[in-house]
C-alpha cells in the first residue's frame, strides 16, 4: 500500500528566509519536487521522511512526516545545531527517543524555537493514501 505526503510551504513573515538544506527518508522512500511542492511518496506504512530547513539568519527546523499503522504523522524538531534529518529520522523508530512523538499520529503541530520563532506542520488532507500538509513558519 503506496502512500504520498505532499507538502507546501508558506512564510508568513519576512525577517528571515527559510530554505531547504535537507531532505532524507528513514527507509523505502524518496522525495521529489512538483511545481514548489515537496512529495514523499512511501512504498508503505511505517516510514518516514524529513525536512531540514535553515534562514539567512542561522535558524533551522527539522519538520517530520510520515505514516504509522496507517495513519498519518508529524513533528517538528527545533534549534537544530549538529544534528541533521538524517540523524534525527532513525530516532522515530525502534524505541528511540522520539518514538512517542511518532505514535501520538498528530494531523498537527506547532513548536516555537529558542528565538520565538513559530512552525506549524498541518495535514490539509489527513485520511486516505494521498496526504497533503502544509508547513508554516512565522
Amino acid at each position: 500500500m503506496s502512500y504520498k505526503i505532499s507538502l507546501r510551504c508558506f512564510q508568513t513573515n519576512p525577517n528571515a528566509f527559510f530554505h531547504v538544506v535537507e531532505q532524507t527518508c528513514y527507509t523505502k522512500c524518496h522525495w521529489s519536487k512538483v511545481d514548489g511542492e515537496m512529495i514523499l511518496q512511501m512504498e508503505n506504512s511505517g516510514t518516514s521522511g524529513t525536512i531540514r530547513l535553515q534562514s539567512d539568519t542561522g535558524e533551522n527546523f527539522v519538520i517530520v512526516v510520515g505514516v504509522h499503522n496507517y495513519k498519518r504523522w508529524c513533528d517538528i524538531v527545533t534549534d537544530v545545531k549538529n544534528d541533521t534529518g538524517a540523524s534525527l529520522n532513525p530516532e522515530y523508530y525502534e524505541n528511540g527517543r522520539r518514538a512517542e512523538q511518532r505514535e501520538k499520529q498528530r494531523s498537527s503541530f506547532h513548536l516555537d524555537n529558542a528565538k520565538g520563532r513559530k512552525c506549524e506542520v498541518k495535514f490539509t488532507q489527513e485520511d486516505g493514501k494521498d496526504l497533503r500538509a502544509n508547513i508554516i513558519m512565522g
